[in-house]
């Protein structure tokens, strides 16, 4: 069996890992969404204004969005959010 190895750059690594976080609790607060409300991502596209086409690729993760469009897309599903940052330096118990 072939066996690849990639490097991934430290700082792209982080890059996807927070790209993924956004994307997981995107889909998190949709489900709710859709099972407590019955809402669609047409209805987010209406609420917001553009293209279902648009909410969609956001959802399946086939666009890097931007900070704005999270905010926008949180507000649609009447959601709020905070982030919460961690020091690596001093480690999980400090």
């Amino acid at each position: 069996m072939t066996k690849f190895e990639v490097a991934i750059d430290p700082k792209d690594a982080a890059g996807a890992v927070a790209i993924d976080r956004i994307h997981q609790a995107l889909l998190k607060a949709l489900a709710v969404r859709m099972k407590t409300d019955k809402i669609t991502r047409s209805d987010i596209a209406h609420r917001l204004g553009i293209d279902s086409s648009v909410v969609s690729n956001c959802f399946e993760g086939n666009q890097n969005i931007s900070a704005r469009m999270v905010g926008e897309i949180l507000w649609a599903l009447d959601y709020d959010f905070e982030i919460v940052l961690h020091d690596v330096k001093e480690g999980p118990n400090s």
